[in-house]
Order: C-alpha cells, then structure tokens, then sequence
C-alpha cells in the first residue's frame, strides 16, 4: 500500500517537472499527440460534477501502453479507459475525466499524469464556477439532482483524498501538523478560489473562534471539523498545538 502511494507522489512530482520543461516535454509527446493538453469549462454552481474528454491519437508505427494515470487530488477520477490500456499506431481514442464540484465555487485546476512506454504525459484541466448561471458555453457537466445534497466536507477523510490529507498528519504536531493538514489546501499556488488565505482570516478573528473552527467545521460546507469528537482524524493535543502555531505565526499581538 505504502509503495503504491509514493509511486503516486512521485508520477505527480515528475508531471510538474514535465510543465516546467518544455523541451522535455516536447519529447515525451513524440508519439502520442492530444487534441488539447489543458481545458477549461465553465459551470454553474448547482451543478455537482464536471466532466473532461481529452483525445489522442497514436502516430508513431509502434504500439504504446499507458500503463497508470494519476491525478492530483482525490475529487477527480478517471472514467476511462482502465489502466493499463495500449493504443495501436494510427489509433484514436479518449479518456475521459470527472472532477466533484458540488458546492464549490470559484476556480478548480487540476493534474492528471500518465505514466507510459513512451514517458510521462501530462493534462491539466481547470473549472471555472459561476454562481446561478442559466446556461454555458458547453456541456461539460451535469445538472445536480433535485435532493437537498449538501457540500460534504468529511469527503477529505474518505476513499482516496486519506493519502493527502489525512496519513501525512497522523502524529504530527505544530506546524508540521499545520502544513500537512492546513496548508495543503489554504497554502498551495493552486488554492481554489474559494479556499481562504488562512494567514489574512486569522487577523480578523480571536483564538476561540479558529478552536470552533478547527473542531466542529462548518455544516453544509466544505469545511469539515478536524476534531475526532466531530469525525475528523485529529486528537485534543494536535488540535492546541495548531492552535499555538496560528497564534504565533498569524495572530498580532495585543497591545
């Protein structure tokens, strides 16, 4: 399990380098060309998921297999192909991709990298949500269901999303525990939109308030509480101890 997970990290860390490289990646797509390597869709928030279609085509004289797709984030899945999959020269084909958006909003970019024989392949895609929008520019998505689904936080200590954001705290304290637990989502280049910066809010409110926060979370939002009592992964002396990081690295002191 543990072995699987870093080849994980580590195709996801080697697709970042192909982005930052373009000579490299020049190479990588010799063979397998993609109509688009990054899209963008436009949706509206009472939608709960959208969807990808990236297309390739084979135009080498030699077979190639994707043998693992990775993606940055739990919330996006692949709907296929399954891996591994060869694709036979002169072959077209697509996979297709879904990324949970449902109480969302703002803007969402996501990673997929593609481990094959020919090297690594990296896609990106982005989602713009737009509040209460009556129609888009393509249909990339899908209308969500007439129940009273509600924004579920706790998603982040389930299924896959556990490798990201809950087995990097277990015993961690401080800000270690602050960058593994916290900063994954408040601190990252890629901070959604609607993900705060944890740094400006903390000016504005006192200790107590970040303890009920970081305790019980906010019902109906995407923000779970961390706390055990509440269902979430961490313990009352992890839990002071983010809250003795935040008062020292953000909080001004009183005069």
């Amino acid at each position: 399990m543990r072995n699987r997970k870093c080849k994980g990290k580590i195709l996801i860390f080697l697709g970042l380098l192909v982005i930052l490289f373009s000579d490299v990646r020049s190479n990588i797509y010799a063979n397998l060309q993609w109509d688009k390597q990054y899209q963008e869709v436009i949706v509206s928030n009472t939608n709960y998921e959208a969807r990808f279609t990236f297309v390739y085509t084979n135009q080498g004289n030699s077979s190639i297999t994707v043998r693992n797709i990775s993606t940055s984030c739990g919330c996006t899945t692949i709907v296929g192909p399954a891996t591994p999959f060869t694709i036979l020269p002169g072959q077209t084909g697509y996979v297709e991709v879904v990324t949970d958006i449902y109480g969302k909003e703002g803007e969402l970019h996501k990673l997929l990298v593609l481990d094959t024989t020919e090297g690594f392949n990296v896609l990106r895609a982005s989602v713009i949500i737009k509040k209460e929008l009556s129609s888009v520019a393509n249909t990339n998505y899908h209308s969500a269901p007439a129940s009273d689904k509600k924004p579920d936080g706790y998603a982040i200590f389930k299924g896959e999303c556990v490798k990201c954001h809950v087995t990097p705290a277990v015993g961690k304290t401080g800000s270690e525990l602050y960058n593994l637990a916290c900063g994954i989502c408040h601190n990252t280049n890629r901070r959604a939109t609607m993900v705060p910066d944890l740094k400006e809010t903390s000016r504005k409110h006192d200790l107590e308030w970040w303890r009920a926060w970081i305790i019980y979370g906010k019902t109906n939002s995407l923000m779970p509480g961390f706390s055990k009592v509440s269902g979430g992964p961490l313990d009352e002396g992890q839990i002071e101890s983010l809250l003795e990081f935040v008062k020292k690295e953000f909080m001004p002191e009183e005069k």
